[in-house]
């Protein structure tokens, strides 16, 4: 943080501050959606396992929703 000149970055209230902030704006889009519509994607490790966790989740929505364009 220091290093990019972002020492606000290096400070744990401001990044609490930041969490606190970005939890309450994404809750009022998630509250927006049908609960059916929305999930929880594991968003750690590798870039790759996380998009597989992502197409895990979203190839079965789509074609729930859109039907199997393969079919």
């Amino acid at each position: 943080a220091e290093i990019q000149n972002r020492p606000d970055d290096a400070d744990e209230a401001v990044i609490r501050r930041r969490f606190e902030v970005f939890h309450a704006e994404t809750a009022k889009v998630i509250a927006h959606y049908d609960p059916s519509m929305v999930h929880r994607v594991t968003a750690t490790g590798a870039p790759g396992s996380i998009l597989l966790n992502i197409l895990q989740t979203m190839i079965p929505a789509m074609e729930g929703h859109f039907g199997n364009p393969l079919a």
